[in-house]
C-alpha cells in the first residue's frame, strides 16, 4: 500500500507542476484515484477522484467520462461507508451513462459496463434488491450488445 501511495504521488506532482501537462490533469487524477481505490486506499483516492469530477463538471459536463467519474467517486465513498452521498453520485452518473451509452466511443464502452457493475455491487451491498433490478437489466443489455 505504501508503494502504491508513492507511485501515485510522484506523477501527480509532476503534472501539477507542468502547465502543458495540466490540460490532462483530470485523466491523471482519475487514473491515480482508481489505482488507489483498487488498492484499498479509498480515503487517499477520494480527494483525487473528487477533484477529477470537479474539473470535468466545469470543462465537459455532458461527457461520458464525467458521468463515469461520478460513478467511481460514488464507489469510493461507498468504500468509506458514506452511502447516502455515494448513492447520489452513483445513480446520477449511471443514469447519465445509460442515456448516452450509444454515443460512448467504442474504446470506452468497457467503462460503461464497469459502471453498471459498480451500481449493482453498491445496491447489493446495501441490500436494496428493488433498486438494483433496473440496473441489472441494463447490465445484461450491455453484456448482450458487447458480444
Amino acid at each position: 500500500r505504501e508503494r502504491c501511495r508513492d507511485i501515485v504521488a510522484q506523477p501527480l506532482a509532476s503534472v501539477r507542476a507542468d502547465s502543458a501537462a495540466r490540460a490532462r490533469l483530470d485523466s491523471n487524477l482519475a487514473l491515480c484515484g482508481g489505482l488507489l481505490l483498487d488498492a484499498g486506499l479509498a480515503a487517499e483516492a477520494e480527494p483525487l477522484l473528487r477533484e477529477c469530477v470537479e474539473i470535468r463538471e466545469r470543462a465537459q459536463p455532458g461527457a461520458w467520462n464525467t458521468s463515469y467519474a461520478r460513478v467511481v467517486l460514488g464507489d469510493c465513498l461507498h468504500s468509506l461507508a458514506r452511502d447516502a452521498e455515494a448513492r447520489v453520485l452513483i445513480e446520477r452518473g449511471a443514469t447519465e451513462l445509460r442515456a448516452i451509452a450509444a454515443s460512448v466511443p467504442a474504446a470506452a464502452r468497457p467503462r460503461v459496463l464497469e459502471s453498471a457493475e459498480r451500481v449493482l455491487r453498491f445496491f447489493s451491498e446495501i441490500g436494496d434488491a428493488q433498486a438494483a433490478a433496473p440496473w441489472r437489466a441494463w447490465r445484461e443489455e450491455l453484456e448482450k450488445n458487447a458480444q
